[in-house]
C-alpha cells in the first residue's frame, strides 16, 4: 500500500493521471489478493486508500465514475469500522463517505446513487 500512496502524492503533485491510475491498480491488485478475513482492518484502510486515490484521480481529471467508485470503497471500508470500536477511523472514513457523495452530486450523477446510502 505504500507503493499506491506513493504513485498517488508523485500523481497529486505533478497532475499525473497515469500515476493516480497506477495508485488505483495496485489497490485493487492488494484487494483481490488480501482475503477480508484474514485482517479486517487492514483491508478497510485498503479501501480507503482506494477511495482516497479514486478522489484525488477524479480532481487531476473530472470522471463521474470515480466519486461513484470512490462511494463503493468508503462504504466497504466502513462496514468493518464502528464508532464504538474505532471512533477516529470511523469519523475520517464518514468524512471522506461525504466527499465522495459531494463529487457524485457535482457531477450530476447522483439519481444513481440509491446504493450509496448503504
Amino acid at each position: 500500500m505504500q507503493l499506491a500512496e506513493s504513485y498517488q502524492l508523485r500523481g497529486l503533485a505533478r497532475s499525473n493521471v497515469d500515476d493516480l491510475k497506477q495508485a488505483v491498480a495496485i489497490c485493487r491488485q492488494v484487494l483481490e489478493g488480501f482475503p477480508r478475513e484474514r485482517d479486517p482492518r487492514r483491508w478497510a484502510a485498503t479501501q480507503a486508500t482506494l477511495g482516497n486515490v479514486l478522489l484525488t484521480l477524479n480532481d487531476v481529471q473530472p470522471d463521474p465514475s470515480y466519486p461513484q467508485q470512490a462511494v463503493t470503497a468508503f462504504n466497504a471500508s466502513l462496514e468493518e469500522q464502528s464508532f464504538e470500536k474505532e471512533p477516529i477511523a470511523w469519523a475520517t472514513g464518514k468524512a471522506a463517505l461525504g466527499s465522495a457523495l459531494t463529487g457524485v452530486g457535482e457531477n450530476g450523477t447522483s439519481t444513481d446513487c440509491d446504493r450509496c446510502f448503504q
